[in-house]
This record gives C-alpha cells, structure tokens and sequence, in this order.
C-alpha cells in the first residue's frame, strides 16, 4: 500500500493553538468523523484512549502515533497533526501526532504503512521538512516524496554486491508496531555507515519480517537483539550476540555506540 492510498489531505492539521494532549485527539477524532472516516466518534476515541492506557504512543523525535481498530471506523487512514508549540504526551514533548484509523474488518496493511512513517521520521532532515511546511498540501507532498524515495533506495541496495563484514539481528517491542521497526533501521543505518551488510528480522504486529534464515546466522560477522519482549534466541546456537534493550524511547546515540565497538571486535 502506498501512502497516497492511506493519507487523505483533508486529514492533516496544521493549528498553531496551544493544546493539550485531550484537545488534540479531540481534535483529530472529530477531524476524521467530518471527513467521513469515522461513523461514531465517541467509539472511536474510547477506543484510543484505551490504548493510551495501555502505553503511551509517544514514540520520541517529537513523535506520537495514537492507533486504534473498531468497528466504527469506516475507512483506514492515518489523520496527522503539526504543532509547533507542542503537546505534553505523557512524559514526552511532541510536535507531529500521526493517527491511525482501522476497521475491525481491515488487514494490517495501515499497520505495515505505519511501520514504514515510523522510520521516516528518525531522519532529522525529513522531520524538518514536516515541521517547517507551510501548509497541509505539502506535508502530504513530502510524505509522498518521502515514500517514493524510500522504495528506491531499498531497490538501490539489493543491487549492491554483497561485501563487507555482515550484521543481522532481531528487533522487537511491546506493541511490534513502531519501535520495532525504528529500531531495525536505527541498527541498518550503523551497519551500513561501517560498510556492512545488514539483515534485521522484524518481529512485528503484522507478524515475523525480514525472517533470518541458519545460513544468515551462520555467516553472520555479528549479531544484535534489540527488544523489550522476549525473543527467541536459540535459533543462535552457540553464536555470541549483544543484547540491547529498545525500551520507551529509540535505540540511544550510546547504546548505538556501544555496537560499533562490538562490531570491530567481533569475529
């Protein structure tokens, strides 16, 4: 799924208001009922903030991702929300709240996409664009340039010969929706800024992605678990691997230091 077919541009707000962080799902909930994408908007917000009480969906980089599925959803779209004044969410400050809308009778594919917004808002540059767009018509531009860009960049390293020490690993967190995947592209950028092959299994909402196979693990230079759930690591064998935690926030600048030294001193 692309993000054209999931991001409508009626949905993206822009309000420079200072609000809280009730006022800004009320916000967006009613923002997605005028639209025509939630038929009961009273269901639809009980059911986000029943998520919320689960665990915040403050995700870092000034970043939130609100998600829930019911029945009172019509259509699946991701409503987004800029403010530059920022919101309390939970024990975090944001600035950009992505929202996710899906039926009872959905696929996970608005998950997939989600996954995929997620990694995009770890680049910095990216972020700023979304910050500093005039208007809603080109955060939407940038999304999509965004996206296209990301397609061709994945195309660009499968044509890559395969050289270079080679990382694999698994990532996984509480919910297997953002932070597994921020931090498989937080460990793929490392190993690739080394000159590295990388391979990280995803083990995500949507199920297991990216799945490693005995020969990647037997030619494996190194291997990293990053997760907040248990993972099953006896398909390592006897192989050593460095166990990091992705906890509440991203993989740190620290802890992703720290794996570049095992990565010079493994093997």
């Amino acid at each position: 799924m692309r993000i054209d077919e999931l991001i409508d541009v009626r949905n993206i707000d822009t309000d420079i208001t200072p609000m809280s962080k009730e006022d800004a799902i009320a916000r967006m909930v009613a923002l997605l009922a005028q639209n025509g994408f939630v038929s009961d908007a009273d269901v639809y917000e009980k059911a986000i903030y029943h998520r919320e009480s689960e665990i915040s969906t403050a995700v870092g980089y000034g970043v939130a991702i609100p998600h829930a599925k019911t029945a009172a959803v019509k259509k699946a779209t991701i409503a987004i929300l800029r403010n530059l004044g920022g919101i309390q969410w939970g024990d975090e400050r944001v600035n950009l709240v992505f929202m996710i809308a899906a039926s009872d009778a959905d696929s996970d594919e608005h998950l997939r996409m989600l996954s995929k917004i997620s990694t995009f808002l770890m680049d910095e540059v990216f972020r700023a664009k979304l910050l500093t767009a005039p208007d809603a018509k080109t955060i939407y531009d940038e999304l999509l340039k965004e996206d296209a860009a990301k397609d061709q960049a994945g195309d660009s390293t499968k044509a890559q010969s395969e050289n270079g020490k080679y990382l694999v690993g698994i990532s996984a967190c509480m919910t297997g929706i953002a932070h597994t995947y921020m931090a498989a592209e937080a460990l793929t950028n490392e190993a690739k800024s080394r000159g590295m092959r990388v391979k990280i299994q995803t083990n995500g909402s949507t199920g297991v992605e990216n799945r490693l196979t005995p020969t990647d693990i037997e030619q494996a230079d190194a291997i990293i678990v990053a997760h907040d759930v248990k993972v099953d690591t006896s398909v390592f064998g006897d192989r050593p691997y460095l166990d990091v935690a992705v906890k509440k926030r991203r993989l740190t600048s620290r802890r992703l230091y720290l794996t570049g030294l095992w990565l010079r001193v493994v093997r």
